[in-house]
């Protein structure tokens, strides 16, 4: 009975995701990041800092107490996006934000890095990216629950720019020292050069044969008749043009009108 629970389950959320409002883009709303995040001081320390309070339990006991900074995020979730938070003291904390399906508001407790990570909201997790380290905030769907994962090395996304970035600096070196670049500049003034000479041979090759045709066209008897100006293929036409009006005119006076 659970393996067919698990597995109904299982099914259910794989058609969840495959709708479209499961794919769906969820757009940011207008919440300026300033108001987004509010950090609660402990006042343990007079500079805001982690402090170590100790605790005499008994009198062969003490206990260290670090107050935790409590982190709100009053908003949250306001969309897929991605803001610069402000200094976070770093230490224990408490994370605060409402469950992005239920509602319900979690109280999430963390070690945080001390600095000014960049925040990535979505509809499944809260990120605190610094860099080569971060924070993930995971909101499960299905059980409702929560859960904190520490990343200590860069993302993937970060390692494929480095590698671009680095794999194109390297091909502008390689393209300086070989010449590759000055080759290919030399190569395509070149070709311009060669394709504007062989249209240059073509023209005057062209004309050099349309000399003689034209010469020969001039001997033939009657060329002359055949041929006319521009002037006087305007005034043909325009005598054709009244020839033709003057025909119509005629033929409707030659129409005998009837009573039908």
């Amino acid at each position: 009975m659970r393996k067919v629970l698990q597995h109904t389950a299982v099914c259910l959320a794989t058609l969840w995701l495959a709708t479209p409002a499961a794919r769906a883009t969820h757009k940011p709303a207008p919440v300026p990041p300033t108001l987004e995040i509010e950090v609660l001081d402990p006042n343990a320390h007079p500079l805001g800092a982690p402090a170590a309070v100790p605790n005499q339990v008994c009198p062969d006991l003490m206990k260290i107490d670090i107050p935790p900074t409590v982190i709100v995020h009053k908003f949250y979730y306001t969309g897929d996006r991605t803001f610069q938070s402000r200094f976070l003291p770093g230490g224990p904390s408490i994370v605060v934000a409402n469950h992005p399906k239920t509602g319900e508001r979690q109280y999430i407790s963390v070690q945080m890095l001390p600095g000014a990570p960049r925040i990535k909201y979505t509809h499944r997790c809260i990120e605190y990216d610094f860099g080569n380290n971060g924070i993930i905030i995971e909101f499960c769907w299905l059980t409702c629950k929560h859960k904190v994962s520490y990343r200590n090395c860069p993302t993937v996304a970060s390692k494929v720019g480095k590698i671009a970035a680095k794999v194109k600096e390297t091909a502008k070196d390689v393209a300086a020292r070989t010449g590759i670049a000055e080759a290919t500049v030399q190569f395509k003034e070149t070709a311009k050069d060669v394709t504007e000479t062989a249209l240059d041979q073509v023209g005057t090759v062209g004309r050099t044969l349309m000399i003689p045709l034209q010469r020969l066209s001039e001997l033939i008897p009657g060329s002359q008749v055949l041929t006319s100006s521009p002037e006087d293929r305007a005034t043909n036409l325009r005598d054709a043009k009244l020839r033709a009006a003057d025909f119509q005119k005629q033929f409707k006076n030659l129409s005998i009108p009837t009573n039908q």
